[in-house]
């Protein structure tokens, strides 16, 4: 079976139908603009019927709970990803109505966050008050590799370094090596945007990509920013 999943990867490889579905082409990944026209939910506030009877707003299927640790625990996708957070962040989640204080407090236009958050299959968005903007984000999603391989822990190294070789070659520019953070192995990749740099540290759990984002606040990263990216992946329980 291992020599079986090496010759498929090296096909993968050879025929390059990895491409455009492994890690994202850092050029194409940026801040997002979370705020793109304004919008009044103080009426949702009042009559939270509104929000639950609305045709007009996408209701996830996501489940989210909060222990007394403060860790945040969310199942999507079949899988449940529990994580802790720094003191300071601002922790949203697709659980929207649970959150509508928060989520107009903080946004120009909540309502669009989280239709964008839903769109795009985002899970999570963390943002450190403390330094000025940074953003941690989670995604899951599937691509003929996360399908093939299913669980990254029960593949042999050889297997390993050769999807290491497909982020690499599709983020090529960027540094990108296989890390143990925490319980999980990742494949971290950090590279530039337009704007600054970005951290990814994406594993493959029950047949998805689970992928963090982090961007920096300025043009590079600051130690701080990392150490906290760093203690958030490390505090990830997947099951």
């Amino acid at each position: 079976m291992k020599r079986l999943l090496a010759i498929l990867i090296a096909l993968m490889l050879l025929a390059g139908s990895a491409a455009a579905t492994s890690a994202s082409n850092l050029d194409s990944v940026g801040k997002k603009d979370w705020n793109p026209r304004e919008q009044n939910l103080k009426q949702m506030l009042k009559d939270k019927s509104i929000v639950k009877s609305s045709g007009g707003l996408p209701l996830s299927e996501d489940v989210v709970t909060v222990d007394e640790e403060g860790r945040y625990h969310i199942t999507a996708n079949g899988i449940t990803c529990s994580l802790l957070f720094p003191f300071g962040w601002y922790v949203f989640t697709q659980d929207f109505l649970s959150q509508m204080e928060l989520y107009l407090t903080v946004f120009n236009d909540p309502l669009a966050v989280y239709t964008a958050m839903m769109e795009s299959g985002q899970h999570l968005l963390a943002i450190n008050s403390e330094l000025d903007g940074g953003l941690t984000e989670m995604y899951m999603y599937q691509d003929p590799m996360s399908i093939l391989f299913g669980d990254l822990s029960a593949q042999e190294d050889v297997v390993k370094d050769t999807i290491l070789e497909i982020y690499a070659r599709d983020n090529q520019g960027a540094q990108v090596e296989r890390v143990q953070l925490g319980d999980h192995e990742y494949f971290s990749i950090l590279g530039e945007t337009d704007d600054g740099e970005i951290m990814i540290a994406e594993t493959i759990k029950a047949g998805f990509n689970v992928r963090f984002h982090v961007f920096s606040k300025g043009e590079h990263f600051e130690e701080e920013e990392l150490e906290d990216f760093r203690s958030i992946i490390e505090s990830v329980q997947l099951s």
